[in-house]
C-alpha cells in the first residue's frame, strides 16, 4: 500500500521504505546507466533509505557506483565527458582530454534529496517499482559507452552506429521525454520546490521540456498582433516588455533547476517558426539541450517567418506543437537515404543528428501545473467517486478517460474556466503523442505528486477523496483512451477474448461453458475497455431465490500486457460506477495485494472465514451502498467458482 510521507519517524514512512527497499532487491539486473539517470531506482538499497537524518543519530552516506565516463573519439585524440553536476556554462562546455579521471559520484545529499521526494510524493509499491523498470528500459552500461563523432553533433547517449542502423520503438534507445506547462510566475517557496521537483524527474529516466506560460498583461494578448487598439499602453512597447518577460521568466527557472542540483537552459529563440498558416519546429536548440542532460526551459517566442521578428506565442499552442512533433516517427534516415540512390547527399541526410533525435524522442508524459487552481472539480453535489457515497464529500475527479468523458466534462464545468482550458490543452497535446501517454493536470504546490509520483505509475492519487496542496482540487490523471462499452447480454460478447483476458489476468484456467452458462441468466452488465484489455463483469445475485437482490462484481481484471504504465483498472472502475452507481458488493481472497485499493473504494468489508471453494487464506467482503451485510455475506458464500 503505498502511503503518505507524515513525520521522518512515522510507521507510515518505515513501511514505505520497507517496500520500496524490496521493489529494487527484486530487480537486482534491471540496472540503468548512470548517464541516463544518475540515480536509478535499483541503487536505493537499505543503506540507502537509512541514509536520512533521524533524531536520534547522525546522517550515513549510500555507497554509490560511480558513472561512467562518455567515452568519444574526435580526430587521433580522446576524450571523456564529465556527468558531474558543476555549474553550466552559458556556452558550450570545452572538451578537454582526460588521463584516467572517473566523473565524482552524486553527492549523498543529492541521492537523500531524491529519495525524500519519492516518498513524499507516495513511495511505489513493489509492482509500481518493477513496472517503471521495465517501461524505461536501458542497454546495458557497457553497450552505452561504445565511440562516436563528437562533430557528429549526435546526442551522447546515441551510438554512431544509431544514426545509421534501422530503429524501431525498443524502449532501450528512446530518449522519454516528459513535456511540462508551468504556470508562471510562482511563491518563491513553490517555485523552488517545483524546480527540485523538476530536477528529480530528470533523474528518474524522463527528461522534462518546460514550456514557461506567462499570462499576458492587459490589454495585449499573448499575440503582438491584437493588441487592444483603444489601449493608452503603446502596443510595440508592451509587446516587446512581454517578451522581455517570457525571457527572464526561462532564465529564472533554469536558475532554479540549477540550483537543485540539474542543469537547465532556457531555451528563447530558434525553437519555433512561425507563418501566416502553421507552427514549425527547429529541433536544433532541444537536441543540444539533450545532448549535453540539460533541462530545456521554454519561454513561447517564435520567430516570425513573413516579418522576421521574434513574437510571443500562446504558450498551449507551443506545448501542444512541441507534443504532436516530438511524438512523430519519420522514416527511418538511412531509408530516405537508399531512395534517393546512395553517394554523399544521402549519406548526409543518414546522419542527420536532427533525424536521429526525432526517432529516438518518445514523450510519455504531459504535466499541467497551474497556479493555485489543481485538478478537474467535481461537478456540484456529487460525492465521493471512490465509495462511502453520503459518509464523504468528492474533493475532485482524480482521473479522465477522455474518449468517454470529456463531451460530459465540458458541459458541466464553466465555459472559459481553468478546468476547461486545461482539459483542452491535455486533449489537443495527447491527441499527438502515443496512445500510452498520460497527463496530469495539478496546482503548482502538487508538483512532488505530479512531477515524481506520475513517472512511477500512471494511477491517479487515491480515490480522488483526498485534497490537495494549499486548498487546490488533488491532481487528476487524464488519457486518452480507451473507449469503454457496456455490455448488457453474453450475445454481444466475444467469449474468446473474455476467455483469453479472464485467464490472463487471473493466471488459471477458467471453467468457460459452465461460466458463460451461469452469465446468460446473470448477468447484469458487462464493462470492456478497449480490445477487450480491461473488464468488469457484473452479475444479479438474489440470495435464497428471493426477489430483489444485488449487484455482485463477479470479476475485475486488466490484461497483464496492459499493466506496463498502470491507470487502466481505474478506467474500467469509473466505468462500473456509472453501471452500479448505488450498491455493488464483491469478494477478494484475504491475502490478495490489492485488498487496500479495494478498501479505499468501498463503504465496508467484512472478513469471513473459508470458503468451501478456493484457497484455505479467508476471505474478504467488501461493499459500497446500503450496509445489508448479512445479505451481502450471504451472496459472496454462494457464487461458484469460476476457474478449475
Amino acid at each position: 500500500m503505498t502511503l503518505p510521507l507524515r513525520a521522518p519517524t512515522t510507521p507510515a514512512l518505515l513501511t514505505a521504505r520497507s517496500g520500496l527497499a524490496r521493489a529494487i532487491r527484486a530487480f537486482p539486473s534491471q540496472a540503468l546507466p548512470a548517464w541516463h539517470i544518475p540515480l536509478s531506482l535499483r541503487t536505493f538499497s537499505t543503506s540507502t533509505l537509512s541514509a536520512y537524518p533521524r533524531p536520534t543519530g547522525g546522517t550515513s552516506r549510500a555507497a554509490v557506483p560511480p558513472s561512467p565516463p562518455w567515452t568519444c573519439k574526435r580526430a587521433s585524440a580522446s576524450y571523456r565527458l564529465s556527468s558531474s553536476t558543476s555549474t553550466p556554462s552559458p556556452t558550450a562546455p570545452s572538451v578537454e582530454p582526460s588521463s584516467l579521471a572517473t566523473p565524482t559520484p552524486p553527492p549523498a545529499s543529492s541521492t537523500q534529496a531524491l529519495v525524500h521526494r519519492i516518498l513524499a510524493a507516495g513511495a511505489p509499491t513493489p509492482r509500481e517499482a518493477a513496472s517503471y523498470l521495465r517501461r524505461y528500459a536501458v542497454p546495458p552500461p557497457g553497450a552505452a559507452q561504445q565511440q562516436f563523432d563528437v562533430g557528429s553533433g549526435a546526442p551522447p547517449w546515441l551510438a554512431a552506429s544509431d544514426l545509421t542502423s534501422s530503429g524501431g520503438d525498443d524502449s532501450s534507445s528512446a530518449i522519454h521525454v516528459s513535456l511540462v506547462h508551468l504556470a508562471w510566475p510562482l511563491p518563491p517557496g513553490t517555485a523552488s520546490s517545483v524546480a527540485a521537483d523538476l530536477a528529480a524527474m530528470a533523474r528518474l529516466a524522463v527528461h522534462p521540456v518546460v514550456v514557461v506560460h506567462v499570462d499576458p498583461p492587459s490589454p495585449i494578448s499573448s499575440s503582438d498582433d491584437d493588441a487592444d487598439p483603444t489601449s493608452t499602453t503603446d502596443p510595440v512597447a508592451a509587446a516587446s516588455a512581454f517578451r522581455a518577460h517570457l525571457t527572464d521568466a526561462a532564465s529564472q527557472l533554469a536558475r532554479l533547476i540549477d540550483l537543485a542540483g540539474h542543469r537547465a537552459r532556457p531555451v528563447t529563440s530558434g525553437l519555433f517558426i512561425t507563418t501566416p498558416t502553421s507552427l514549425d519546429i527547429d529541433l536544433a536548440p532541444l537536441r543540444s539541450c539533450l545532448a549535453l542532460g540539460h533541462t530545456p526551459v521554454i519561454a513561447p517566442l517564435a520567430h516570425d517567418w513573413s516579418t522576421g521578428r521574434t513574437v510571443s506565442i500562446p504558450a498551449g499552442d507551443a506545448t501542444v506543437a512541441l507534443a504532436r512533433h516530438l511524438a512523430q516517427t519519420p522514416a527511418h534516415p538511412a531509408s530516405a537515404a537508399a531512395g534517393a540512390g546512395g553517394g554523399p547527399q544521402a549519406l548526409r541526410v543518414a546522419e542527420d543528428p536532427d533525424a536521429v533525435l526525432a526517432r529516438r524522442i518518445k514523450p510519455v508524459k504531459l504535466v499541467v501545473l497551474n497556479k493555485s487552481d489543481g485538478g478537474v472539480p467535481p461537478a456540484p453535489g456529487v460525492r465521493g467517486v471512490g465509495g462511502r457515497r453520503g459518509v464523504r464529500p468528492a474533493a475532485g475527479v482524480p482521473a479522465v478517460n477522455l474518449a468517454n468523458e470529456a463531451d460530459a466534462l465540458r458541459a458541466r464545468l464553466p465555459a472559459g474556466s481553468r478546468a476547461v482550458r486545461d482539459l483542452d490543452l491535455v486533449e489537443a497535446a495527447l491527441s499527438g503523442m502515443p496512445p500510452t501517454a498520460t497527463a496530469v493536470v495539478a496546482a503548482a504546490a502538487d508538483a512532488g505528486w505530479a512531477a515524481v509520483a506520475h513517472v512511477l505509475t500512471d494511477k491517479p492519487r487515491a480515490s480522488g477523496t483526498k485534497g490537495g496542496s494549499s486548498g487546490a482540487w488533488p491532481p487528476t490523471v487524464v488519457r486518452a483512451g480507451p473507449k469503454v462499452v457496456v455490455h448488457t447480454s453474453t450475445s454481444t460478447l466475444d467469449r474468446a477474448k473474455v476467455v483469453d483476458l479472464l485467464e490472463s489476468a487471473f493466471g488459471r484456467s477458467l471453467d468457460g461453458d459452465a461460466y458463460f452458462a451461469r452469465l446468460d441468466t446473470h448477468l447484469h452488465s458487462a464493462v470492456i475497455a478497449g480490445d477487450y484489455a480491461g473488464a468488469a463483469i457484473v452479475t444479479r445475485e438474489s440470495p435464497g431465490g428471493g426477489s430483489g437482490g444485488c449487484m455482485y462484481l463477479d470479476k475485475l481484471a486488466v490484461h497483464p500486457r496492459q499493466t506496463a504504465g498502470g491507470g487502466l483498472v481505474d478506467v474500467v472502475w469509473r466505468g462500473l460506477r456509472e453501471v452500479c452507481p448505488r450498491e455493488l458488493v464483491w469478494r477478494s481472497r484475504g491475502n490478495n495485494p490489492v485488498n487496500a485499493w479495494y478498501f479505499d473504494r468501498a463503504d465496508g468489508m467484512v472478513k469471513l472465514g473459508n470458503l468451501p471453494q478456493g484457497e484455505k487464506s479467508g476471505w474478504t467482503v467488501f461493499w459500497y451502498g446500503p450496509e445489508r451485510v448479512d445479505e451481502y455475506v450471504e451472496v459472496a458464500r454462494g457464487v461458484p467458482a469460476s476457474f478449475v
